[in-house]
């Protein structure tokens, strides 16, 4: 893909904004302390993101001994410095955070070895990912307080929780059977196919829900967390009834879910614990 020179490099992946700085942020804002000392930290995940698009880019031309695009390499050192710069600081003001950066580290440069065989498309790659990136709440929350309490620990499960049963069930929507659900109102074959996956995403995200009551009663959080699950729910009961027209439709749909899960969680935690 030929970019124009000098316009800003940013990542394809759209939908990884929220999963890549949900878990961060929410750690760091259930933590109990300053979320102010976790700032650095996002920081740092947030230019490391917009580093991995135009590193990936670069180490694909390496390999493949193709030309390389000057303005492709310019963006990744300029993101590459700024995430650097941040991580050097959350170093130098919470040492603490040392091992951290480093597995952060290793996690972006496995994430650029890859995607030259494509093994970011695949299931395990994805959902290992998300589990990978959800631990983020645990530097999240001992940035702002030093240390990591059981509370924390029933944050992260629930996050993860979360974000895999979005992940999955927005996999099965676009990817299962072969077709695109922007074809599911032009072809009632497709919708046919479609109708069952929407099934099976419900009662999907219906065990979602009650697991989470059981792991939040289970890691001691309180239970009212498991609210922030309905809101899937009842999206998913939606599509049942009216199907997503484009995967975008889906993509949205699920960063405004995940955006108020984010900041709904947040508020109840701190405000019962």
């Amino acid at each position: 893909m030929a970019f124009e020179i000098g316009k800003p490099i940013m990542p394809k992946e759209h939908g990884l904004w929220v999963w890549v700085l949900l878990p961060v942020s929410v750690g760091a804002a259930c933590g109990g302390g300053n979320f102010s000392k976790a700032v650095p930290l996002l920081f740092t995940v947030f230019f490391g993101f917009l580093a991995l698009t135009p590193a990936r880019i670069v180490y694909k031309n390496a390999k493949r001994t193709a030309e390389q695009e000057p303005n492709i390499a310019i963006w990744c050192a300029v993101y590459s410095a700024a995430a650097i710069a941040s991580g050097a600081y959350a170093e130098f003001s919470q040492p603490q955070l040392v091992p951290a950066l480093a597995l952060m580290a290793t996690g972006f440069y496995l994430a650029v070895r890859a995607s030259l065989g494509g093994y970011q498309r695949s299931a395990w790659f994805e959902f290992g990912g998300l589990a990978a990136l959800s631990a983020g709440s645990f530097p999240g929350a001992y940035a702002v307080s030093g240390k990591i309490a059981m509370g924390d620990v029933g944050v992260w499960a629930l996050t993860l929780l979360f974000m895999l049963d979005r992940s999955i069930e927005s996999r099965r929507l676009v990817r299962l059977g072969g077709f695109l659900p922007v074809l599911a109102r032009r072809e009632p074959l497709l919708m046919g196919r479609l109708k069952p996956v929407l099934a099976s995403n419900l009662f999907i995200s219906f065990l979602t829900l009650l697991f989470a009551l059981a792991l939040a009663d289970k890691l001691h959080v309180p239970l009212e967390l498991a609210v922030m699950f309905v809101p899937g729910f009842l999206l998913t009961l939606f599509y049942l009834f009216r199907a997503p027209t484009s995967p975008r439709q889906v993509g949205f749909s699920e960063l405004f879910l995940a955006v108020g899960f984010g900041a709904g969680f947040s508020v109840i935690f701190i405000a019962l614990t």
